[in-house]
């Protein structure tokens, strides 16, 4: 259910996390031919309105079925869409494609506006900011038509440049396609790589000869994507998920040699799952298992050939930490007595194998100290080098980078100077370095990569994206913090046209998620420029369920304390009226996954106070998901949403399920989009929710959807079909502010 919207990242795993091409983009202003005023007269927006009401939307069948469960009963007359690949089901769903399209027709000038001022805002071929690793530095290029990056290494020695995988190539003539994991083998001459091609999250793994630029023809199948090499080029150690469930439930090793699977580890326990990963200092193989709320790891050592695997602490309810090799010591970010996490020590003797030691790091006695918690700060993250150890986390509210020396112990944060930020460790793959590489972006400045010299403690600007047609000094970003109604001081990112004060005259866009811990942290993007260019304010509620505070800030936004993410989202939303960031009849809201879970809830709650909302792949019908253990990733979120089958949770969790709670009311504008091959959130919950709520709209409102049906949680993959998406939903809100 957890779909964390996209920030300004190229992910793919080992290899060139490097920026996101996808989102490179900026905007013309004053040359668009839309603009913050309404073009149409109120009688003709009426006029207009009624025209578009008059299409008969799709009907949904209805089917009487009946949720028993605690005594209680629920009627759910759409409980039959869920029969994937039905024709009755299919056939619905390719209606009301047809009938968005009919009505967005009149928008469709707009988006396609919206979509080449988009795409001018990027760089058609871009090149990434080049990483070392050994003997080459990594990256990636953009060729002006391309949809997918073309990844790239060039040797150290003689500059030799030479093509890694070529994307373009690998997604031709594929519908979907999704490359991630990327990861070179330590002799630096062969190269594994996952693709998915319907959307889904199987990933197949495929293997390339880096001296022939030939694939092998080794294949593993049906995998999670998360692989990493062993010892050498002859194993390889992958995570595969339940085909059901979809919870990544065991490791295999993959003998490139012979073509066999070794199941190397099964986690029984179904509210956990498991993934596989390196060290930095290349001789040590974790396994994770992890639940919301706790942790357990398993370690191997490469250098040792009779090793076997070692718990290094056993799991136990609540207690969360990672391990981070540190050479003659293992550093441990825990929270352990430390709600915010703290960083503890423990020491290790590489010359005696880890079963003679784990018992003594079983004893958290014999943990020390070495960075404590605090209030106001969050640990998220941790690097260990041979010569320091660097945090990543959050400082009230903002995120924080740390350095700490392990020499001297002492102890400094890197300073930076907007209102609003975000950043964060970039690709860092020698233990032994002398530098930190950074990443560094806010909502009005692009992401840039910095060296952080850890011996002169300065900072050196590598990089800045190049973004066309865009200039930072027309806008502006501003922090607001807003009281909620229990005295919770939730804070505001906003963006702005430099200059632009709150005289209550703009429209609004306000973005939430609230779950899950995630920060949602104030990136840059360009294509919500489309919208600031106009006169439009963006912002994002930083609403309780997140982590922007502190770790009691994701407690108080659980669990039996949900419904606090709901009022933050609409306390911050009457707030920025009243301040006059707002016109309170041009409010609009925006929220994906669990955010679409947010867009629910407010619209049950306060419909009154927006004018349209986006709710990407919204998980909406909470309570039957989480009564079935069949579905994918449910058992394992008991700890986030509570577990129904106990009385208690049950009637909270009922009690703000937006599709259990939909009634006879008048409801804005909605956009609603959702993918066919969704892992996270399957179709049918938007499906079935659209259908409630126009049975129950009581006002003259548009409730559209809009299913790829070659896509799945992500939504298209290729850097001009995202665009398409945003332009899409950027057209409605422009469109409907115009109703």
């Amino acid at each position: 259910m957890t779909k964390v919207p996209s920030l300004a990242v190229l992910s793919v795993g080992f290899l060139l996390a490097c920026g996101n091409p996808a989102v490179a983009t900026s905007v013309k202003s004053s040359e668009s031919s839309e603009s913050s005023k309404s073009s149409l007269t109120k009688s003709q927006s009426a006029k207009t309105l009624k025209a578009l009401l008059s299409v008969r939307p799709p009907v949904a069948k209805k089917i009487q079925h009946i949720h028993t469960t605690l005594g209680d009963q629920r009627l759910d007359p759409y409980f039959w869409l869920r029969e994937r690949d039905h024709k009755d089901v299919l056939g619905y769903l390719k209606s009301e494609n047809t009938y968005f399209e009919k009505i967005f027709r009149t928008a469709r000038p707009i988006e396609k506006n919206i979509f080449q001022e988009m795409k001018s805002r990027v760089k058609l071929d871009e090149e990434g900011y080049p990483y070392p690793f050994r003997d080459y530095e990594y990256y990636f290029k953009f060729t002006k038509t391309g949809q997918y990056p073309t990844f790239f290494r060039r040797s150290l020695k003689d500059k030799a440049e030479s093509v890694i995988v070529d994307q373009n190539q690998e997604a031709k003539g594929k519908v979907y396609f999704d490359l991630r994991g990327l990861s070179v083998s330590p002799s630096q001459q062969l190269v594994l790589y996952s693709t998915d091609e319907v959307g889904r999250r199987f990933y197949d793994i495929s293997f390339k000869d880096l001296s022939t630029h030939r694939p092998k023809n080794w294949k593993i199948k049906a995998t999670t994507g998360n692989a990493v090499w062993g010892r050498d080029e002859s194993e390889v150690y992958f995570s595969r998920q339940n085909p059901d469930t979809l919870r990544s439930d065991r490791i295999f090793k993959y003998n490139t040699q012979t073509g066999q699977e070794e199941l190397v580890f099964e986690e029984k326990d179904d509210t956990y799952s498991i993934s596989i990963s390196k060290s930095l200092t290349l001789d040590k193989l974790f396994i994770t298992s992890e639940s919301t709320l706790a942790t357990e790891i398993r370690m191997l050592d490469l250098n040792d050939a009779k090793a076997t695997w070692q718990v290094f602490f056993p799991r136990q309810r609540e207690h969360e930490y990672a391990v981070f090799d540190g050479g003659d010591r293992f550093y441990i970010r825990t929270n352990w007595q430390a709600k915010n996490f703290r960083v503890m020590e423990v020491t290790y003797d590489p010359k005696r194998s880890l079963a003679e030691q784990s018992a003594r790091w079983h004893n958290q006695k014999n943990w020390t100290e070495v960075i404590p918690t605090r209030e106001d700060a969050l640990i998220d993250d941790l690097l260990a080098l041979k010569s320091h150890v660097i945090l990543s986390g959050k400082l009230a509210g903002l995120s924080s980078l740390e350095i700490f020396d392990r020499q001297t112990r002492q102890r400094e944060f890197i300073k930076f100077t907007d209102p609003v930020y975000d950043c964060g460790l970039g690709p860092n793959r020698n233990y032994d370095s002398t530098e930190v590489r950074y990443e560094y972006e806010s909502l009005n400045r692009p992401p840039s990569v910095f060296d952080f010299d850890l011996k002169s403690k300065k900072s050196h600007l590598r990089h800045t994206e190049d973004t066309p047609n865009f200039d930072e000094n027309k806008y502006e970003s501003h922090r607001v913090i807003v009281t909620a109604r229990d005295g919770a001081k939730v804070p505001v990112s906003l963006l702005t046209l430099k200059g632009q004060r709150p005289t209550g005259a703009s429209p609004i866009l306000i973005f939430g998620y609230g779950s899950y811990g995630y920060a949602m942290t104030p990136t840059f993007s360009t294509p919500r420029l489309s919208l600031v260019d106009r006169g439009w304010v963006y912002a994002i509620a930083h609403v309780r369920g997140g982590s922007e505070m502190g770790r009691s800030w994701y407690e108080d936004g659980r669990q039996m304390k949900k419904k606090n993410t709901f009022n933050d989202f609409i306390d911050v939303t009457e707030s920025l009226i009243q301040q006059g960031w707002a016109h309170p009849k041009k409010v609009f809201a925006e929220g994906g996954s669990a955010g679409g879970l947010l867009m629910g809830a407010i619209l049950n709650l306060r419909p009154d106070l927006y004018k349209g909302v986006i709710a990407e792949v919204p998980f909406v019908d909470v309570l039957t998901t989480m009564l079935d253990s069949s579905l994918p990733l449910t058992t394992g979120e008991y700890d986030e949403w509570g577990n129904p089958n106990q009385k208690e949770a049950y009637n909270y969790i009922k009690s703000y399920s937006p599709y259990d709670n939909v009634t006879s009311k008048t409801y804005p504008h909605l956009l609603i989009t959702t993918g066919y091959y969704d892992s996270q959130v399957q179709y049918w919950e938007p499906a079935k929710w659209l259908a409630k709520l126009r049975t129950n709209n009581q006002g003259p409102s548009l409730q559209l959807m809009h299913t790829e049906m070659n896509a799945g949680h992500s939504g298209l993959s290729g850097r001009f079909d995202s665009l398409k998406e945003s332009a899409r939903q950027y057209a409605f809100l422009l469109w409907v502010n115009d109703l």
